[in-house]
């Protein structure tokens, strides 16, 4: 069960002091992951109203793959702003059923062609994730600083994994790596099939396997490489460290040592106290409990978003034009990451969001990029006649982060831990200096 975070930011107060703030009416169905994190956010909004600028009222029906285009295009009416499903195929279908109609808030979809759509239908809709295509970028780079030449790439129909092993063709084409080719299976494929697939990949003889997909749909391609059995010098492969007790048992439960995986969000990670509010990374650690991965972790950030947009406005009414400016001009760093919308293409996107790359070592650890690891990455793999990781990380040279390069026209990245907006800095410091010690703010009640 979800604790409910309580706590009083007072930055606020002043602005808005005792008036009437409007109610924001979300509806959607973003399914477990994240439900369980817009309830949080939204528990923490109406138990300080004034603070966050605004109440939510949450209308949320249980995610149905067969029914949620109808509940959605049935009710979206009655809503301020639009929440779709977990999964980039199906965000798109909903940025194409509102069709301009309300705000989208994608938490789960990463796919840049949910940012891409022409017309009226693109105008509203905005992400938290890091694009698809940035993804594998620092465990690439990491791979290749290893000494990694060769690169193979394995992808389903979906167009998530589609997008994640587009881009992680051109960052390993990029860094000067030869590609052994992208590699192809239905994510309906039996078994046979997937021991085909994993012959193939294995004949690459490539130093580095890049698996694309969704979290059933990696695990398999996992499991059939061990049954081959080949052991690339790098497996980097997204959802593959998520549920490792329950996927890895028996005959399979060494073989994810060594595995990379891209994430968006790490408990390991350095993190910032909410400017928004005032939650540290172990009060949401705790709320979320053991549903705290980058997921749930980005939904978290969609419903900050919304806040941190609602409180540098006023009025009690929502005033959708004012929202969406607002939005379009947010640049905050909050306790599960930064938000700054792309104002040029994938237009909406969080592409300023970085990608970090984790490992299975002994336990997990953060290995790319250079400037957040907590281990050097174990290149060679252990089973590829690598040897473990120590204590003694290698210092940093000059190395880039990984979505640097690749978001033209906005900022770089050089203030990712430190940055929050200058509206939020305007609206904070001056405050807490007269309430942070009569008032500090709260924690878990």
């Amino acid at each position: 069960m979800v604790r409910s975070l309580r706590g009083v930011s007072f930055a606020f107060l002043f602005f808005h002091g005792s008036n009437a703030v409007p109610e924001l009416r979300v509806g959607g169905s973003p399914g477990p992951r994240g439900q369980t994190a817009l309830e949080l956010w939204a528990s923490w909004v109406n138990d300080n109203s004034e603070a966050a600028g605004h109440t939510v009222a949450l209308d949320f029906s249980d995610y149905d793959v067969a029914t949620y285009e109808a509940t959605i295009t049935n009710s979206m009416a009655n809503w301020d702003i639009v929440i779709p499903p977990y999964g980039s195929s199906q965000s798109d279908t909903v940025v194409t059923l509102v069709d301009g109609a309300k705000p989208i808030l994608v938490w789960g979809g990463a796919t840049e062609s949910i940012f891409e759509h022409e017309g009226v239908a693109g105008q509203k809709v905005f992400g938290t994730f890091t694009p698809a295509s940035h993804y594998f970028d620092s465990g690439l780079q990491v791979a290749f600083d290893g000494g990694a030449a060769t690169a193979v790439f394995v992808e389903n129909e979906s167009p998530f994994s589609n997008a994640c092993c587009a881009g992680a063709q051109a960052k390993a084409l990029a860094l000067g790596m030869t590609s052994s080719g992208i590699l192809t299976y239905d994510r309906t494929a039996d078994d046979a099939a997937l021991e085909t697939l994993a012959a193939d990949v294995a004949a690459t003889e490539a130093d580095v396997v890049v698996n694309c997909g969704h979290e059933d749909d990696t695990i398999r391609v996992v499991l059939q490489l061990g049954a081959v059995p080949f052991c690339p010098k790098a497996l980097i492969a997204t959802n593959s460290l998520l549920n490792v007790d329950t996927h890895y048992t028996g005959d399979n439960a060494g073989l994810p040592q060594g595995i990379m995986m891209p994430t968006q969000w790490s408990t390991l990670a350095p993190s910032v106290v909410d400017p928004i509010t005032g939650w540290s990374r172990a009060d949401v650690l705790t709320a979320l409990g053991s549903g705290a991965t980058y997921h749930a972790a980005s939904a978290v950030l969609a419903g900050l978003s919304i806040t941190a947009a609602m409180q540098t406005l006023s009025g009690d009414t929502f005033v959708e034009t004012d929202f969406l400016t607002a939005m379009r001009g947010l640049d905050v760093t909050t306790v599960v990451g930064r938000v700054k919308f792309s104002a040029v293409s994938p237009v909406g996107a969080n592409t300023l969001k970085p990608m970090m790359t984790e490992q299975l070592q002994v336990e997990s650890e953060i290995v790319a990029p250079c400037t957040s690891k907590t281990k050097d990455a174990e290149y060679p793999r252990q089973c590829a006649a690598g040897v473990a990781s120590t204590d003694v990380l290698t210092p940093c040279g000059e190395v880039s982060t990984p979505d640097e390069d690749s978001a033209a026209g906005d900022d770089s990245e050089a203030d990712q831990d430190a940055h929050v907006s200058a509206t939020h800095m305007f609206r904070i410091v001056p405050v807490l200096a007269v309430f942070c010690c009569a008032f500090p703010f709260g924690g878990f009640l």
